[in-house]
């Protein structure tokens, strides 16, 4: 008999380390293959997805302890605690991962970069807040409920301590799943360029 997702065990998440930074990478890399803005950046991006976010998980994400991978590496999660955004990323590994995207996209792709930048940077939240960076299961681990798993960790802390999330959505199928976390759409919109639609949603904490 197939087992119905409810009554598998809840996947179990734990914190990523430095030891861990080439496996974030894989995951989300795998996910974000084929992701509606990162083929908006450039169809070559699944040549440097990997390289990319293992750049950036080295270099900023991990510093904020914050990234989280299921045991079975199966599926991970960049968060970036209140108060932290990309302007704290530090000079080396800007201009690292700025030239790695450069010379693999090029100018058009680095223009696009920037107007992302902007755009997603006009829609943040100004109160403090968590934000999801990124989100990925590896494609043959979907319906497990990892995904579900990853959110809790951090949103079961936003409730605890009273402080909102907020994330930008790149799929439409994923709106049901964000929202049924308690996230909700306060802006939907459209890269420049003739870019993919995006959702920016952002998460009141449960009171409950």
């Amino acid at each position: 008999m197939t087992e119905s997702i409810q009554s598998r065990p809840r996947p179990l998440v734990r914190k990523a380390g430095l030891a861990d930074a080439e496996l974030v990478a894989q995951i989300l890399g795998e996910a974000f293959r084929g992701d509606p803005v990162m083929t908006y950046l450039s169809p070559n991006w699944p040549e440097f997805t990997t390289r990319l976010y293992y750049s950036m998980v080295r270099r900023f994400f991990l510093k904020y302890h914050q990234v989280y991978v299921t045991a079975d590496g199966a599926g991970a999660a960049l968060w970036l605690p209140p108060g932290v955004t990309f302007k704290s990323y530090p000079l080396r590994g800007t201009l690292d991962t700025l030239w790695l995207f450069f010379s693999k996209v090029g100018y058009q792709g680095y223009r696009r970069l920037q107007a992302l930048g902007r755009y997603f940077t006009a829609h943040h939240p100004a109160a403090p807040h968590f934000y999801l960076n990124s989100i990925g299961v590896r494609p043959n681990q979907s319906g497990r409920g990892i995904g579900s798993a990853l959110l809790q960790e951090v949103l079961t802390r936003c409730d605890r301590e009273g402080i909102p999330a907020y994330l930008e959505n790149t799929k439409s199928k994923n709106l049901p799943l964000y929202e049924r976390f308690g996230f909700r759409v306060t802006t939907q919109g459209r890269l420049p360029d003739g870019g993919p639609p995006i959702w920016f949603m952002l998460r009141q904490p449960s009171t409950t």
